[in-house]
C-alpha cells in the first residue's frame, strides 16, 4: 500500500500492487493517513466542531461541568487553549498551516506540547475541515523543532516563557483579523437568571462590525439599555454549560444582522463568553428583499383590482420594513397637491 501523497498538502489517494489511487472516503481513514503514530490528532470543522476523533488525543482533552461539548476550543486543557485558538483563528484567516508550542503539566511535569492546525484541501468533500496534531516535543519526530531563541531553563522558566510567547502570538491575532472580537463577562440575577455582560476585551474592528463606541468596560445595558433579552439568553447558556453556539441574528436596536460563533473561556465560574462575529446586515437584506420580491411576483396574477394590489402589496412592505403607516399618493405637480388613493396602517 501506498500513500500517493502526504499530509502536508492532505491531497491523500491509497495505491495498492500498481493500481490505480484509490480516493478516501471517510474521515477516519483521512486521519489514520495523516497522522503520524507519535502526534495523536484528530479532525474538526470550520467552526471548530470535532467530526473524528483519534487514537490517544484524549490526553489532551478535558470534560467539565454541564453538558458536553464536541468542540476542540473548549474540551483542549485550559493551559493549551489560548495557543490553540490562536493557532486555529489564524489557519482559518489565512487558510494555511500553523503550528504552536504551548506547556502543559503531565503528572506533576511540565511538557511543551506543539499543535499543528493544517487545512484539508483534498479530497474534495473534506474542505472546510481541519486536521489538528499534538506532539509532545521530546520526541525524536516532533511536529516543528524548538524555536532558535528557546534555551535550555528551568520548567517554570519555559512555562512562563512560552505562556508569554502565546500571549503575544493571540495580541497579534486578536488586532489582525477582521471580524468582530470580544470577550464578555455574563451578569446574572439572584434567580441565576441572565439579565446582562460587561465587554472585557474587543478588537480594533468591534466598533466597525457593531456601532457600539467606547464599549470597553462597560455593560451592554449601558449602552443600549432595550437591547433584546434573547442574546443574554445564549451568552448566559454558553457561560452556564460550556456548550458553544454558531448562529445568525438580529439586533432591532443595532439595526444590524450578525453571524456569531460564541464558547466559553476560562473557568466555568469566571463566566467568561467569547464571541467570533461579522456584521452580514448587508447581505441578509438582499435575502429578504430578494424573498419579497419573489413573493410578490408569485401572487401578483391572482390580484384582479388595483385596490386589491396597492393592499397587499403595501401590507408586504410595511411589513417587511417595519412600517406602522404606508401610503400611495398621486401627485399633481400642477396644481401642487398630493392626493392618497390607498393608506396601510397597524
Amino acid at each position: 500500500m501506498e500513500i500517493v501523497a502526504g499530509p502536508d498538502d492532505s491531497r491523500i489517494n491509497v495505491a495498492s500492487n500498481g493500481e490505480q489511487p484509490r480516493p478516501v472516503t471517510s474521515f477516519g481513514e483521512l486521519l489514520s493517513l495523516s497522522a503520524p503514530d507519535t502526534a495523536p490528532g484528530l479532525i474538526v470543522g470550520a467552526d471548530g466542531q470535532i467530526v473524528h476523533l483519534g487514537r490517544g488525543v484524549g490526553r489532551f482533552l478535558h470534560f467539565g461541568e454541564g453538558a458536553p461539548s464536541c468542540n476542540l476550543l473548549t474540551l483542549v486543557l485550559p493551559q493549551l487553549q489560548p495557543e490553540l485558538q490562536a493557532a486555529f483563528f489564524s489557519a482559518r484567516q489565512q487558510g494555511q498551516t500553523e503550528i504552536r508550542r504551548a506547556a502543559v503539566t503531565f503528572d506533576g511535569a511540565v511538557q511543551q506540547i506543539d499543535m499543528r492546525v493544517q487545512p484539508i484541501t483534498e479530497p474534495a468533500w473534506a474542505r472546510d475541515h481541519w486536521l489538528v496534531l499534538f506532539q509532545e516535543v521530546s520526541h525524536a519526530s516532533a511536529i516543528a523543532g524548538p524555536p532558535a531563541d528557546l534555551e535550555v531553563l528551568s520548567e517554570r522558566q519555559q512555562a512562563e516563557r512560552t505562556l508569554r510567547l502565546s500571549e503575544e502570538r493571540y495580541r497579534t491575532l486578536f488586532e489582525s483579523i477582521d471580524e468582530g472580537f470580544c470577550v464578555i463577562e455574563m451578569i446574572f440575577d439572584a434567580d441565576n437568571q441572565p439579565i446582562d455582560y460587561r465587554f472585557l476585551e474587543i478588537n480594533p474592528v468591534f466598533e466597525q462590525q457593531t456601532g457600539l463606541v467606547d464599549a470597553l468596560g462597560k455593560t451592554m445595558r449601558q449602552l443600549i439599555p432595550q437591547h433584546e433579552q434573547h442574546w443574554f439568553d445564549i451568552y448566559g447558556n454558553v457561560a452556564r454549560t460550556g456548550e458553544p453556539i454558531r448562529f445568525e441574528s438580529s439586533s432591532k436596536e443595532l439595526n444590524r444582522w450578525f453571524d456569531l460563533y460564541a464558547f466559553r473561556i476560562g473557568e466555568p465560574e469566571s463566566r467568561r463568553v467569547a464571541v467570533l462575529f461579522t456584521d452580514i446586515t448587508e447581505r441578509k437584506r438582499r435575502e429578504i428583499s430578494t424573498a419579497l420580491l419573489a413573493d410578490i411576483q408569485e401572487e401578483f396574477g391572482r390580484w384582479s383590482s388595483a385596490d386589491e394590489i396597492m393592499r397587499t402589496v403595501g401590507q408586504k412592505i410595511a411589513a417587511y420594513f417595519g412600517f406602522s403607516l404606508l401610503t400611495f399618493t398621486e401627485v399633481d405637480p400642477a396644481a401642487n397637491e398630493v392626493l392618497v388613493i390607498h393608506g396601510q396602517h397597524e
